[in-house]
């Protein structure tokens, strides 16, 4: 794997989700699908957390957030943040995903793991990451986790004009990442699977699926057309496309897939 930690401590995650529709429509898909579990009686920990895309939000719907990021920078920007707006039921801490060390075992009903398993390589580690996330739910906890569709990604890096030779083909069909490390930075410490794969390893680790779903559809392909419609109609796009992520057929070309799963 490449310098996951060069690579974020050169990054800006603050704004991801809110720089263009294509991205913010994953955020309005998971907080869509979140919804029915949150309430003002739940803890919720946020694994993988960057610079807090979700979990001040999620902190004003829950009794109180745990948040974990691997990256110093990203907790210490969440804590300035948190001392700014008063947020005295929002915690962060520096830890790495596959080993929660800060989080009591069974202590939490919701987890959220958007980010982590984008970069896992490894299946050892993805174990550890699914069954950390095992330990800190209670029975019957909600765990929301997105993952990067691989068939989504060969397209858009031919969109972007960066195109696979068939040596590089093949080595992202072998999961070969370290070929990737003059090609690209973000894919030489990425992991791509798909939507079947994904949630087999989650069935593995002990969960039961109860969503899979596009969590982007296709918006990242149509990025541009998206920012010209009106309020309206982008409220209708939204619409459909809430209507019909959980198709299959929706699968392939989505960026990010989001699975909701409940512990076992």
């Amino acid at each position: 794997m490449g310098d996951i930690y060069g690579y974020y401590n050169s990054y800006s995650e603050n704004d991801r989700l809110d720089r263009r529709r294509s991205r913010n429509l994953e955020k309005i898909t998971t907080m869509h699908y979140l919804e029915p579990f949150l309430s003002k009686d739940k803890t919720l920990a946020d694994i993988g957390c960057g610079t807090g895309a979700y979990c001040f939000e999620l902190a004003g719907k829950t009794r109180s957030v745990t948040a974990v990021d691997l990256i110093d920078r990203h907790i210490a920007q969440i804590d300035e943040r948190i001392a700014v707006e008063k947020t005295p039921n929002l915690k962060a801490h520096v830890a790495s995903a596959t080993d929660l060390v800060p989080l009591e075992t069974a202590s939490f009903d919701v987890a959220i793991c958007l980010g982590p398993l984008y970069h896992l390589q490894k299946p050892d580690d993805r174990r550890r990451c699914l069954d950390e996330c095992g330990r800190i739910l209670r029975k019957d906890g909600i765990l929301a986790l997105s993952y990067i569709n691989k068939q989504a990604t060969v397209s858009y890096f031919a969109k972007n004009r960066k195109h696979f030779s068939r040596e590089l083909v093949q080595a992202f069909e072998d999961d070969d990442y370290g070929a990737f490390s003059s090609f690209d930075d973000f894919l030489s410490i990425a992991y791509c699977t798909d939507p079947e794969a994904m949630a087999d390893e989650a069935i593995q680790s002990g969960f039961c699926v109860m969503k899979n779903l596009a969590a982007d559809g296709i918006s990242y392909f149509i990025s541009e057309q998206l920012e010209e419609m009106d309020e309206s109609q982008w409220k209708a796009y939204v619409d459909y496309h809430l209507r019909h992520c959980e198709d299959e057929n929706t699968f392939g070309m989505s960026s990010h897939g989001l699975l909701i799963c409940r512990k076992g």
